[in-house]
């Protein structure tokens, strides 16, 4: 122990010696007389009172030097997941392995090193070192993280004198990197026991399902289904796939030879939207090592394809009949037309009050002259409010009244002055070339060789907003006159195209049939892309993933805005979530910071589930979204029911530890003592205390003055 001062001990020799100096001159001789007694007693107080201060005035510290001995840990990693039930082919009701606290008694005694015992499936937790605790393993975890597991006790001891990790499990990892690179990274040795049956059982599995994640009402969705097994060459089986408690397709397969894989086919049409849990069984035989890996679910997303377009004719016109056909050869269109009369009214029904049911407005030289305004502003004003619209020009529209009405909604502005037509052919823009609606198109030189359209020769203009995606082409000179533009904003598409004549682009002769497609692919592009919707909701919140498997934690991301698509950071985020049999859970999402919210929930039981979150903000409603997903029966764990005893093996090896068996399990101390790793670690700590800062000195000071100022006072002394 030592005394250590930040000025020049000196100083303080110095300061000590004049403090002694002004008391004994302060006292030597008082008005009115004192006793020596009393004036040696105020005296010392005075220079009490001096010295503290002097000495905290150098920073003075307490060093002290301790020695410590560390003794060397082991850490003790026992794999508690389900597949350590069928470790010795006692199938699905076979008790968790017993050997595994007789395999541990003896670490117990084994002095003096310390034994820190985690348990570990998916995850990692820490077992307290006594019986009860190890006699009481649950063997339930539906994934295996050998090398999670490894990572983490590095880090919960780093701080430790950890010299060498037992791994006992019987080597089949389900998830996470692969635990021999954790193996060859690792510092300390990993000794290793393989516990289970590495024989191949007899057994039949699902190998694998393949299928789409996303698909259509109406449209077929395929799946393949793989089956292998061992020891059931030649046996019949049966292939199913159910979804919501409804088989929609079954198939007979022989069981193939050992070693190989039979393939099943299906095709399944759904007929409604939402997200589908599709459940693929292969029927059990008698003698299997398990029934948990005959069973698969996957999830697939239905949309819904349907769209519901509203074509709006200025008059009878052959681009307005060419447009129709194409858009009613698309099945998942649901096209309602009509057009206007000469002499005002409509061909068909009239004009729709509320256009709430319309999914996409397309008008094709509307409004002409005879229109009416106020069905002009109904169409205006349902693009405003949302609907996506689209505008094709023709040579007989009221550019007028578009210019007056529709222009603010479709962000474009026509010529003012004295309009004629001429020519032009399309030419894709630098940023056309990367827009999906000119995906899948011929771009460059195919343009030039389809019929030109008709446009004005005074050039239309597009606010900033939009994307010029085609420029008008007349004899080989490229104008920067506008064509095609899309707009995107509040969340509503637009799109306009500038040219009219496009039934002759949709109606080739035989020399042109290469680019057929052109125009209807292009139209179709439009609808495709004006419909898809833009995510301008002050509330967003997803799950992590649409599909979950068993025993997964639940994880949602959430983000809020305000009216100005400001993130908000200060809102209650609650999540009613709403399980396939009805019940129904509630959590709270936690805020980390510019308008973002997090959310990690527990496991949830297989099925379907559909969730509603609801953004509250001092007390005012902000927003709410919605969504659903799904949880799998996972059978990860019993896809291959044997041990792996060649993968404990290496762990050992590339970690410079040793791989056992239980029959050799008890000579893991002569193992573990000749490593020269497993040595006690002796460290000197040195502790320090500013006694400066110590607010006792302050007390004592304080203390001494206040007693010498009532004696003093007592004595009659100024």
């Amino acid at each position: 122990m030592e005394i250590l001062f930040g000025l020049n001990p000196v100083l303080l020799v110095l300061g000590a010696i004049a403090a002694g100096l002004g008391s004994v001159l302060m006292y030597r001789g008082t008005t009115p007389a004192l006793s020596v007694g009393k004036r040696a007693l105020l005296g010392a107080l005075r220079f009490l009172s001096l010295f503290i201060i002097i000495l905290l005035l150098c920073e003075p510290i307490l060093a002290r030097l301790t020695t410590i001995t560390e003794n060397p840990i082991l850490a003790v990693l026992i794999d508690t997941s389900e597949s350590m039930r069928i470790g010795d082919g006692g199938g699905d009701t076979a008790a968790p392995d017993q050997r595994i606290p007789t395999l541990l008694d003896a670490l117990g005694e084994w002095a003096p090193s310390t034994v820190r015992y985690f348990s570990f499936d998916s995850r990692v937790s820490n077992l307290v070192a006594d019986e009860p605790s190890l006699d009481s393993l649950v063997f339930e975890g539906q994934r295996t993280d050998i090398s999670a597991a490894v990572e983490y006790v590095r880090s919960e001891l780093s701080e430790s004198n950890l010299g060498a990790v037992l791994l006992v499990s019987d080597g089949r990892y389900t998830s996470g990197r692969n635990p021999r690179h954790t193996a060859d990274r690792s510092d300390v040795p990993i000794y290793t026991v393989v516990l289970g049956d590495s024989t191949e059982k007899r057994d039949i599995r699902i190998s694998r399902v393949n299928t789409n994640d996303i698909t259509y009402t109406g449209v077929g969705l395929p799946f393949e289904v793989g089956i292998v097994a061992t020891g059931f060459a030649g046996s019949r089986v049966v292939v199913s796939v159910s979804v919501e408690d409804s088989t929609v397709g079954s198939a007979r397969v022989n069981v193939p030879p050992d070693g190989t894989e039979a393939s099943v086919s299906m095709v399944f049409t759904p007929d409604s939207p939402g997200l589908k849990q599709f459940i693929v069984r292969v029927t059990g035989l008698e003698g299997e090592a398990t029934f948990r890996n005959n069973v698969s679910t996957t999830n697939v997303r239905v949309l819904d394809r349907r769209r519901r377009i509203l074509l709006v004719g200025g008059g009878p016109d052959p681009d307005l009949a060419a447009m129709r056909q194409i858009l009613e050869t698309d099945e998942s269109n649901e096209v309602s037309t009509i057009v206007q009369k000469r002499g005002g009214g409509y061909y068909g029904t009239g004009m729709p009050t509320t256009f709430g049911d319309v999914d996409v407005i397309v008008l094709a030289g509307f409004p002409a002259p005879s229109a009416n305004v106020d069905d002009v502003r109904r169409v205006a004003t349902a693009i405003a409010s949302g609907t996506p619209g689209i505008f094709i020009a023709s040579r007989h529209m009221d550019l007028r009244r578009f210019e007056e009405i529709l222009s603010p909604v479709f962000g474009t502005t026509v010529p003012r002055r004295q309009r004629t037509f001429y020519e032009a052919t399309p030419v894709p823009t630098p940023s056309g070339h990367r827009h999906s609606v000119l995906e899948g198109i011929a771009a460059g030189e195919a343009w030039l060789r389809l019929p030109p359209v008709t446009t004005t020769d005074a050039p239309w203009t597009v606010a900033a907003d939009a994307r010029t995606l085609a420029t008008a082409r007349v004899r080989d000179v490229n104008l920067k006159d506008p064509l095609l533009a899309v707009r995107s904003q509040s969340g509503t598409r637009t799109a306009v195209f500038f040219g009219a004549g496009t039934w002759r682009m949709a109606n080739l002769p035989e020399a042109l049939s290469a680019y057929q497609d052109h125009w209807p692919g292009l139209l179709r592009n439009l609808i495709q892309w004006v419909s898809a919707a833009e995510d301008d909701r002050m509330v967003r919140v997803r799950t992590t993933s649409g599909e979950f498997a068993g025993g997964d934690r639940i994880g949602f991301t959430g983000q809020v805005y305000d009216e100005s698509m400001n993130p908000v950071s200060d809102a209650d985020i609650e999540i009613l979530v709403t399980a396939p049999t009805g019940d129904e859970y509630r959590y709270g999402m936690e805020s980390i910071g510019n308008g973002r919210y997090v959310l990690d929930a527990s496991p949830l039981g297989e099925g379907t589930y559909r969730y509603r979150a609801t953004a509250i903000r001092a007390g005012s409603p902000v927003g709410t979204d919605a969504g659903s997903f799904a949880v799998g029966n996972l059978t990860l764990e019993f896809r291959n029911p044997v041990a792996d005893p060649l993968l404990m093996r290496q762990i050992a090896l590339r970690s410079g530890g040793a791989a056992l068996t239980p029959g050799t399990f008890s000579r893991l101390p002569e193992l573990v003592a000749s490593s020269g790793r497993f040595e006690p670690v002796v460290s000197e700590r040195r502790r320090e205390l500013e006694l400066w800062r110590q607010p006792a000195f302050l007390l004592i000071v304080i203390l001494s003055l206040a007693v010498e100022w009532v004696l003093r006072k007592r004595a009659g002394l100024s």
